[in-house]
C-alpha cells in the first residue's frame, strides 16, 4: 500500500498535478493505495476514515492505447452510465477541473473512474446460478444500451477474427508472430487453426456486430449488495471495441466451465439472463462452444506479446489454454437450453 505522498513501491509517482487536476489531494483528506498493476496500474482513492474507497485511478499503460481511445472507451462509459439498469453498475468516468477525460503527466496517462464496490465471485466462493443469470442480465443489458451508441469517438479496436488470431493481434505488442510456432506443438498449433477458422465462419454469419465490453470475465464482475438487492458492477472495459456480440459471451463461459459440478446450471443461467435483455438465436447459441475455445486460443498472443524483452512468455499459462480451448469444442451446445429460457 501507498502512503498519502503517492509512492508505490517500484511504479514510480503520480504527480501531485494529477492529483490536483481531480481534486483530490492529500491535503483535503485523499489516501491513494496501489491496488494492482495488470495492463494498467490501479490506484484507490479513499477520503479520511471512510471505509471504502470512491475513486480508482489509472495510469495507463505506455503503447497499448492512444489517448483518443481512452477518450473513447470513458466517452462509451459516460453513456452507458445514464443507460443501463440500475442494477448495474459501471465505472463512471471523473472528468478533471478542465473538462477532460484523460490527464497527461511526465509522459504518462491518467484518468479517473468511480469505485465499484464488492468483490469478484465464484461457484466455489459463493456464486450461485441467480448470480450467474445477472451476469448474462447485465451483458445483455450494456450490449443492447450500447446499440444507442451513435456519437464519435469510434471503438479503438475491432475484435476481427484477425485481431483474434493473426499477427494483427494487438495482444501481441509488437511480438514476433511466428514465436506462437515455436511454443505450439504440432497438434495444438492445428487446434489453433481450427478455433480460428471455425470462428472466422461464425463471425462471417453473424449479423449481431457491435460495441462489446471484450474481457467479461468474473474478476471483472462484482456482486455488491444494495437494500439487501443483488446489484453487478461491471469493471475494466480497457479491452472495449467492435466485435460480433457472441465473442463477448465466450470468457465468462469458459471461466463457469471451470467449475464442472455447477456447470449444466450455470452455462444455461447466462444465456436465460442474456436473453431477457438482448437478442441470442438458437443457432447463435450453437456456436457459443466455438466463442469461449476462441478466447482461450486467442489469449495465447495475449500471453506471447506481455511476455516482455526480459521476461519468458508462460508455457504452462499457454498449454493450459489451448487444452481448455480443446475442451471446449467438445461442449454439447444443448447445455444452455436445457434448463429451460
Amino acid at each position: 500500500m501507498t502512503e498519502s505522498s503517492g509512492e508505490v513501491d517500484d511504479h514510480g509517482l503520480v504527480p501531485a498535478a494529477v492529483l490536483a487536476a481531480y481534486d483530490l489531494l492529500p491535503d483535503d483528506g485523499w489516501r491513494l493505495d496501489h491496488v494492482r498493476t495488470l495492463a494498467n496500474t490501479v490506484f484507490s482513492l479513499t477520503r479520511g476514515v471512510d471505509s471504502e474507497p470512491s475513486w480508482a485511478l489509472r495510469l495507463h499503460r505506455t503503447g497499448w492505447r492512444s489517448a483518443d481511445q481512452i477518450v473513447a472507451e470513458l466517452a462509451v462509459l459516460e453513456f452507458l452510465d445514464q443507460r443501463v439498469p440500475s442494477k448495474v453498475l459501471l465505472p463512471r468516468p471523473a472528468r478533471a477541473s478542465t473538462g477532460d477525460l484523460v490527464v497527461e503527466a511526465d509522459g504518462r496517462m491518467y484518468s479517473l473512474l468511480a469505485w465499484i464496490p464488492g468483490t469478484p465471485a465464484r461457484p466455489d466462493t459463493g456464486l450461485d446460478s441467480t448470480d450467474v443469470e445477472l451476469l448474462g442480465e447485465g451483458l445483455g443489458a450494456i450490449h443492447t444500451a450500447l446499440d444507442g451508441w451513435t456519437d464519435a469517438p469510434v471503438a479503438p479496436v475491432c475484435w476481427d477474427a484477425d485481431a483474434l488470431f493473426t499477427a494483427a493481434s494487438p495482444g501481441l505488442m509488437g511480438t514476433a508472430y511466428p514465436m506462437l510456432d515455436d511454443v505450439l506443438d504440432p497438434t495444438e498449433r492445428r487446434l489453433f487453426t481450427q478455433v480460428a477458422d471455425r470462428s472466422r465462419m461464425i463471425f462471417d454469419h453473424t449479423d449481431d456486430w457491435g460495441l462489446i465490453h471484450g474481457d467479461y470475465i468474473l474478476g471483472n464482475c462484482h456482486l455488491p449488495f444494495s437494500g439487501g438487492n443483488r446489484q453487478l458492477g461491471v469493471l475494466d472495459f480497457d479491452d472495449f471495441g467492435f466485435a460480433p456480440r457472441p465473442y463477448d459471451l465466450g470468457p465468462v463461459l469458459g471461466n463457469l466451465f471451470d467449475f464442472s459440478d455447477s456447470w449444466p446450471a450455470n452455462a444455461a443461467a447466462v444465456v436465460r439472463g442474456y436473453r431477457s435483455t438482448h437478442q441470442l438465436p438458437d443457432e447463435v447459441i450453437a456456436g457459443l462452444p466455438i466463442m469461449m475455445a476462441a478466447r482461450h486460443a486467442s489469449m495465447c498472443l495475449w500471453l506471447l506479446g506481455n511476455a516482455g524483452p526480459d521476461r519468458a512468455p508462460d508455457l504452462d499459462h499457454i498449454h493450459l489454454r489451448m487444452e481448455l480451448a480443446r475442451q471446449c469444442l467438445l461442449i454439447d451446445p444443448a447445455v444452455f437450453t436445457a434448463a429451460g429460457r
